[in-house]
């Protein structure tokens, strides 16, 4: 494979589920992941905190289209598909 696709933190999940379907790869942020601890922070906020540190995503994603980089004519080394968090055939 020639290198990962990224996708920028704010960029929503619609925009990720389409780099799943047309790239050959996807290494990003965990949306789901972000979305629950936005809401965690939402909680603080409610209750007055004012304390509200900035922060960074923890948990991040790797998904392989096997499907996309056989038609490009990509080979996928063995380890990626083992190290993958969800591959699509």
């Amino acid at each position: 494979m020639t290198g990962f696709t990224y996708v920028e933190p704010g960029m929503g999940a619609k925009w990720v589920e389409l780099l799943k379907d047309i790239a050959p790869d996807y290494h990003g942020v965990d949306v789901v992941d972000q979305y629950r601890r936005a809401a965690g922070y939402v909680d603080r906020i409610l209750h007055g905190t004012t304390d509200l540190p900035v922060q960074l995503p923890t948990k991040f994603s790797l998904t392989i289209n096997a499907k996309t980089a056989k038609a490009l004519g990509l080979t996928v080394p063995d380890k990626l598909f083992v190290a993958a968090d969800e591959v699509i055939e």
